[in-house]
């Protein structure tokens, strides 16, 4: 499995906006998934002017890449998660934790 998945919608451009209220939590990733064998902060929900949101964002830090002899490095990123299932309805002031993998 890869980030290229489509599960994810990668938006290097920009991330999730300016919002308050929403969660973050720290997710250690998964060594079978390409790009988060260094984890990431995992988004969800909060509110802004257009009201509360259900969405889910990774953001995945900046990291050296190793097929490079310079201290150069890949850029901090957003993906945007395209969740399936039993979906939480949008929300805000709420808390999150990150429970296996």
């Amino acid at each position: 499995q890869s980030l290229d998945d489509s599960a994810l919608v990668d938006r290097a451009d920009h991330g999730p906006g300016a919002r308050t209220d929403h969660s973050a939590c720290w997710w250690e990733g998964r060594s079978d998934m390409s790009g988060l064998e260094g984890g990431a902060m995992v988004l969800f929900g909060g509110s802004t002017d257009a009201g509360l949101h259900a969405d889910v964002w990774l953001l995945i830090p900046s990291v050296a890449r190793p097929d490079s002899d310079s201290a150069e490095s890949t850029p901090w990123r957003w993906l945007r998660m395209d969740c399936m299932g039993a979906v939480p309805l949008a929300r805000s002031s709420h808390a999150a934790v990150v429970c296996g993998d």
